[in-house]
């Protein structure tokens, strides 16, 4: 029986967690009887401290997102196009990441986090892992840590990825553009607005942790207008809590989802998008084909996946959303041909890429070939 590893980092529900996930799903479609086995390190090497280490980076970004913006970029962005070492991290997690493979003996080794994949291509280069290791990709850009050397295979979301690899001398034929992973489970989506017409529906997330400026932007609605908002508050407790005491006629709080068929329906039942632009998140909504509006981004990895999906024309950048009437807005954009016509052209245009790589022929290529 065959055994894949798949590496995602911190135990927290985030993108890394769901994509690890999905890669599983796809193998099992492929061969049910290959064993899939999802592990973060840090829990691994060291326990409980894992869990402190979670809720001090969730704090981190929420509380002072100036300077964990400026230290990602700094060390993990900036001139990622260049070779680093990152001795701390060799230090802490070499030796550990060389125990968990001896210990799980896997035939393919899934990264779908940085961290994992820089310390399974050094063990890579310094032949000491003979496992085949891939990389898949969950936001719209490499950063410096993820591991290029040692890595047999990389699952990369658009074009410019893969040419991004191959300027640092990866072979072509090593890269699969797939598209960030979706589930399976969440299909394609032929529902037309200007077919439906009546009351519009926005499906509002935060994210699996409902983060963002979600209740300050609810409280700006009309509960008297013509949009009902849908509001995915995942692990945020205290935001569903909230939303269930306002009893809101106009909002439909809805707690953390896990069935993705669930969650497929929801994005069928909405007619735009309010979203941060998290890889996943976003990766979801190109494969509906919905309208996507960014109005939060968390500082570090989003900011710079919005940058990107600004430059490509499939998201709506609406920072300011406070100093507008979100109605009228959101009305705009979904009857506005100008508007609407350009994000679907846009993004036709960018899943037109993946036409020739999906999911399923990438990781069947793999498994043939290791």
């Amino acid at each position: 029986m065959k055994k894949v590893l798949l590496l995602p980092f911190l135990s927290i529900p985030s993108g890394h967690h769901q994509a690890a996930d999905t890669i599983a799903e796809y193998i099992r479609l492929i061969d049910a009887d290959v064993r899939c086995e999802k592990l973060d390190i840090l829990s691994y090497g060291f326990g409980t401290v894992e869990s402190f280490i979670s809720q001090f980076y969730l704090k981190w970004i929420h509380w002072i997102p100036g300077s964990y913006s400026w230290i990602y970029k700094n060390a993990a962005y900036r001139d990622a196009h260049r070779e680093r070492r990152y001795l701390i991290y060799e230090i802490l997690f070499l030796r550990l990441m060389q125990k968990l493979i001896s210990d799980t003996t896997p035939d393919l080794i899934v990264c779908t986090h940085c961290l994992p994949s820089r310390l399974a291509s050094l063990l890579k280069s310094r032949r000491l892992l003979s496992a085949p290791v891939v990389n898949v990709y969950t936001d719209f850009f490499i950063n410096a840590v993820w591991g290029c050397e040692g890595i047999d295979y990389h699952f990369v979301p658009d074009l410019h990825m893969k040419q991004a690899l191959i300027t640092k001398g990866v072979a072509g034929a090593r890269i699969f553009i797939t598209g960030i992973p979706v589930h399976p489970h969440i299909t394609e989506s032929n529902n037309d607005r200007t077919a439906k017409g009546g009351r519009i529906t926005a499906l509002l997330t935060g994210g699996s942790q409902g983060a963002g400026m979600m209740k300050a932007l609810i409280g700006k609605t009309r509960p008297d207008g013509n949009i009902h908002y849908k509001v995915l508050c995942g692990k945020n407790n205290r935001l569903f809590s909230h939303l269930i005491h306002e009893n809101y006629p106009h909002v439909t709080p809805i707690p953390y989802i896990e069935s993705k068929a669930q969650m497929n329906d929801l994005y069928d039942e909405a007619d735009v998008i309010l979203t941060k632009p998290g890889g996943i998140t976003v990766s979801e909504c190109i494969r509906k084909g919905k309208p996507i509006v960014v109005y939060h981004a968390l500082p570090g990895q989003e900011e710079i996946n919005l940058q990107y999906l600004r430059s490509l024309g499939i998201v709506i950048d609406w920072f300011d959303w406070h100093k507008e009437d979100i109605e009228e807005k959101i009305t705009r954009i979904l009857s506005d041909r100008n508007v609407a016509g350009g994000l679907q052209s846009n993004l036709s245009h960018y899943k037109s890429q993946m036409a020739d790589r999906e999911m399923l022929s990438a990781i069947r290529h793999v498994f043939n070939h290791s």
